[in-house]
């Protein structure tokens, strides 16, 4: 059974080394793909660099191929028709995972890796609507994808063996086995954590990663972003999640 799942994500989210983990836990050959913006008007899904493709498990059955897609605007995914694409109508299953970080944490891993300082004003509201499209769509608040849903939270992702085995029961049990293989793989892609780079690698859990709001909570610039009520909002009803921030 041949399966194409699509990961559409924020940058600077952790959906790198979701998307890893996800592909260790196969027994069979997949296929990821990276920064898949390409080939849309073609009816394609296609990387922007193919040599970014990694391929897990060579040696076993073909059981299909992840693209990741950052920033992807949800609506997009109708202006473009998605459901007519070569990969999607050739696979014998879908899965449209939604995964989502909470803005405190994201917003500090943005500005750690300098991605606020390379973007415009303009930009970086778009890439926050875009988060908030995720959230929503997650919350089921709206119904913009016609495939299935899979809404990923980073924090209880990372935090939680019971949420990921959980995770791979009730959404991937058809293709997969939950070993929890590879969770602390630091990914190569995006140069690794904003914060501690590749330094974590083969102990990823121990980094701070829900804790990264901590260093910005000082910061102007970050406050005048974090402190959004209609972000609050979004990122306490998803991830229950709410710092103490000035």
């Amino acid at each position: 059974m041949k399966h194409t799942f699509i990961i559409a994500a924020t940058g600077r989210s952790g959906h790198h080394a979701f998307a890893t983990w996800l592909c260790n836990q196969f027994e069979g050959k997949i296929n990821l793909h990276n920064h898949c913006d390409q080939g849309w008007e073609q009816k394609k899904i296609l990387a922007r660099n193919p040599k970014t493709t990694k391929n897990f498990n060579n040696a076993g059955t073909d059981q299909g191929d992840m693209y990741c897609m950052e920033f992807l605007d949800l609506d997009d995914v109708i202006k473009y028709d998605f459901a007519s694409f070569e990969q999607i109508t050739s696979s014998d299953k879908v899965c449209f995972i939604i995964f989502n970080r909470d803005h405190y944490n994201w917003m500090a891993s943005m500005l750690k890796d300098g991605a606020l300082d390379r973007a415009t004003e303009e930009l970086t509201e778009h890439r926050i609507n875009v988060w908030k499209k995720y959230v929503n769509e997650s919350l089921g608040r709206t119904n913009i994808i016609p495939f299935n849903v899979i809404p990923v939270s980073y924090n209880s992702w990372f935090g939680s063996k019971d949420y990921r085995s959980d995770l791979i029961n009730e959404y991937f049990a058809d293709c997969v086995e939950f070993t929890d293989k590879g969770m602390n793989v630091v990914s190569g892609q995006g140069e690794g954590s904003s914060f501690d780079k590749m330094s974590y690698q083969n102990k990823a859990t121990e980094m701070k990663v829900l804790e990264r709001w901590s260093k910005y909570k000082d910061d102007k610039r970050y406050l005048n972003i974090i402190n959004r009520e209609d972000l609050i909002e979004l990122s306490s009803s998803y991830f229950d999640f709410r710092p103490e921030i000035n």
